[in-house]
């Protein structure tokens, strides 16, 4: 009876280092995991921003294209001219006033 419980005991602690030194190795890949998604979701992020930006700047270079086809066709230059910059100053906004509302979100 004895050779039995000392021969489980011995099993036991066999298995009981294995079994820490597998999860030692887990928490490893635990932490890198972690650690990895914060980057992905950090590039996420910054993806995110880069597109809003690039999607703003493509907005205002067409408006800004039509401006000026429309400044150039125009007879009636210095009348059009005030319009456009009077709706200009209510309707586009500098790039980082857009880009501290969309930063404020976060």
């Amino acid at each position: 009876m004895e050779e039995i419980v000392n021969r489980w005991t011995s099993d036991l602690e066999t298995n009981v280092r294995e079994f820490n030194k597998f999860a030692a190795e887990v928490a490893v890949w635990d932490r890198a995991l972690i650690e990895n998604g914060n980057n992905v979701s950090q590039h996420c992020f910054m993806v995110a921003l880069f597109n809003y930006s690039l999607t703003m700047l493509l907005n205002r270079s067409r408006h800004y294209t039509a401006m000026y086809w429309l400044l150039r066709s125009s007879r009636t230059t210095s009348t059009i001219h005030c319009s456009i910059l009077n709706s200009n100053s209510k309707i586009l906004p500098p790039l980082w006033t857009h880009m501290k509302r969309f930063l404020k979100k976060f």
